[in-house]
């Protein structure tokens, strides 16, 4: 489709799209998006309904009644919600528009897909004009397997729940929230189901707080096997031998990296929840190979706590918004064995955990 209609009811073509507009179908009025790829011209289209499976109602279905429903949860209890509010200053259309007595909350219901480019610019287009938003998912995003990419994606923080998500179900939402992975790429999280009710709402959001991970010196001993089976023998992963790899052209071995790369124990950075955290940590690690004192160091996007580790460590030096060789160099080990007999640095870090978000 070549032509969409969009808020002001005009026809536009696909080659004025704007990527904060909101477009329909001439033909069936329902929403398009645009679709464009390296091999195919962009087109507008339909978001895909469910075909052959006549008792399963179509995206859009959901979507329009995951609206409904999310307004009139909020009207029963005396607020002011409206569906499909368009707001000038944006140039959006907001799915549903909560007003408190302090704040106004949009609530988007995403069930379509959605660049995390054009999610990031609603989002803080939102946030400029004033507004609080908040995105619930549908049974799309829901039925993935990996909670992580999703929430990379759409998670957001709170000082209570730390990184979280949210999905309607039903009538009620169901949260995913303190969620985090662990140094070596396990996710972490619990998970709520909570009334669409303002009190149980804020209740949720206040009353719980986020978990502590704490690991021991037998466990990140162990952790010295597990790397060596994903390094060698049968059950061998790509990502572990790519590193490895690497390490070999600095004469290193991943299975020698320094004890500090298994820490911090948990990574709660959305940004990162996607990678394996000892592997970016030891490629990391590995640029500072043949770094003198005082050398700039590139921190751009890095872990966060991390590098802080690193800093506490005197590993690095932050000074006027900039990363720099510390005097105290990591230990890189020749083997496992050498590594394990070191227990002196892993103790040491080990008696400085705490907690990330302090």
């Amino acid at each position: 489709m070549k032509w969409a209609v969009n808020s002001k009811n005009e026809m536009i073509p696909v080659k004025d799209y704007q990527i904060n507009e909101f477009y329909r179908c001439p033909k069936c009025k329902e929403e398009v998006y645009l679709k464009k790829g390296e091999i195919h011209q962009a087109s507008f289209v339909h978001h895909r309904r469910a075909k052959g499976k006549p008792n399963l109602i179509g995206e859009s279905d959901f979507h329009k009644m995951g609206k409904k429903q999310i307004a009139k949860a909020f009207t029963k209890q005396g607020l002011k919600a409206e569906q499909e509010v368009y707001l000038h200053e944006t140039k959006q259309r907001a799915d549903v528009m909560v007003w408190l007595k302090d704040k106004i909350i949009v609530l988007e219901f995403q069930c379509s897909p959605i660049s995390k480019a054009m999610l990031e610019q609603r989002t803080d287009d939102y946030h400029h004009t004033g507004y609080h938003v908040w995105w619930i998912l549908g049974p799309k995003y829901q039925a993935l397997n990996r909670l992580n990419n999703v929430a990379s994606k759409f998670g957001q923080n709170n000082k209570y729940l730390g990184i979280w998500i949210s999905f309607l179900v039903g009538r009620r939402v169901l949260f995913y929230f303190d969620i985090k992975i662990d140094a070596f790429g396990k996710i972490m999280y619990r998970k709520k189901l909570v009334d669409f009710d303002l009190k149980k709402l804020v209740k949720f959001f206040k009353s719980n707080k986020q978990t502590f991970i704490r690991t021991s010196l037998k466990k990140e001993q162990n952790r010295l096997t597990f790397i060596e089976h994903k390094i060698i023998g049968s059950k061998i992963d790509q990502r572990y031998l790519k590193v490895q790899m690497k390490c070999y052209r600095k004469h290193c071995s991943i299975l020698g990296a320094p004890w500090i790369a298994h820490f911090p124990v948990c990574n709660v950075n959305r940004e990162h929840l996607n990678a394996v955290p000892f592997l970016n940590r030891v490629l990391f690690l590995l640029e500072l190979v043949g770094f003198k004192v005082g050398d700039t160091v590139d921190g751009k996007g890095r872990e966060p706590s991390f590098l802080n580790l690193l800093c506490e460590n005197k590993h690095l030096v932050y000074k006027d918004g900039h990363y720099y060789l510390g005097e105290r160099r990591v230990r890189w080990y020749s083997n496992s064995g050498e590594k394990l007999n070191d227990n002196v640095e892993l103790k040491k870090l080990l008696s400085k955990q705490k907690r990330p978000y302090q």
